[in-house]
């Protein structure tokens, strides 16, 4: 089977153990809103079983693929099936009504996991048994890791404050009372550069709110959140994994440890 980005393979290599072969189509430390597909990739998921993808925007590059691999059919979005009232709405356009970065949620991402339980279990019911084993036995390390992120935390004074690169922390930031101050881009980087007055204006919401750090994704351009961190009087631009897992052997090797990363940056960030 394939899996659009590497976070959602790593769900499923958990979930269905030896019994499936996973493709990533966009790997650890590759940027997933401006994947471009290779012909190779095509092939790929015309010959799987079923694709999992995200969805709610994510993946704008997908639909296009998959129309002309000829799998629309056998493409299955996990945000769709997240109950509506547990995603963030990020504007009132039907073609960008949610924030698709659920997994910035442990909590979220345990519906995610256990959707793709579902699925992997109606494509191979002789499977069932081991995919809910395997499936229960990661909840209750995605649950440990909910508390782990909460206890990381905790010492952050209020008011708890977040400027990111691009909008993908809104739902860690529900989870765990922090308020997004602001992003320099909005949920996708597809979308090109603030205007000169919208950068601005972030540049002076910074400088007055005091923030100690902005922080950036790993493998993204820099260069603007720089501009907005020298320009605010901000000594530290922090990167996180938000996107992506990181390379092997790196701190972000798996979606726990993302998570974990993230979580002890922010934290030694804001920290007094």
């Amino acid at each position: 089977m394939v899996a659009s980005f590497s976070l959602l393979g790593d769900w499923v290599r958990h979930v269905g153990g030896e019994r499936v072969s996973v493709h990533d189509l966009v790997g650890p430390g590759m940027e997933t809103h401006e994947f471009e597909p290779l012909p190779g990739d095509s092939a790929a998921i015309a010959e799987a079983d079923f694709v999992l993808a995200i969805g709610l925007g994510f993946e704008t590059w997908l639909p296009d693929l998959a129309e002309a691999a000829g799998v629309t059919p056998r493409v299955i979005y996990l945000g769709d099936q997240t109950p509506p009232e547990r995603r963030l709405r990020v504007s009132d356009s039907p073609e960008a009504a949610f924030d698709p970065h659920l997994w910035q949620d442990p909590t979220r991402t345990a519906d995610l996991v256990r959707a793709i339980a579902s699925a992997l279990s109606e494509a191979d019911p002789s499977g069932a048994a081991g995919y809910a084993s395997r499936s229960q036995a990661y909840l209750s390390e995605l649950n440990s890791l909910d508390a782990e992120i909460e206890s990381i935390v905790s010492g952050i004074p209020e008011p708890r404050l977040l400027v990111t690169s691009h909008a993908a922390l809104g739902y860690f930031a529900d989870r765990y009372g922090f308020t997004v101050l602001g992003s320099v881009l909005p949920v996708s980087t597809e979308t090109g550069s603030p205007s000169p007055g919208e950068l601005a204006a972030l540049i002076d919401l910074v400088r007055v709110s005091n923030v100690p750090a902005v922080f950036g994704e790993r493998g993204e351009p820099e260069q603007l959140l720089h501009v907005v961190a020298q320009e605010a009087g901000v000594d530290r631009v922090v990167l996180l994994y938000l996107d992506s897992l990181g390379a092997p052997g790196s701190d972000g090797t798996t979606y726990v440890d993302m998570m974990r990363s993230n979580a002890q940056a922010i934290a030694a960030a804001l920290s007094p």
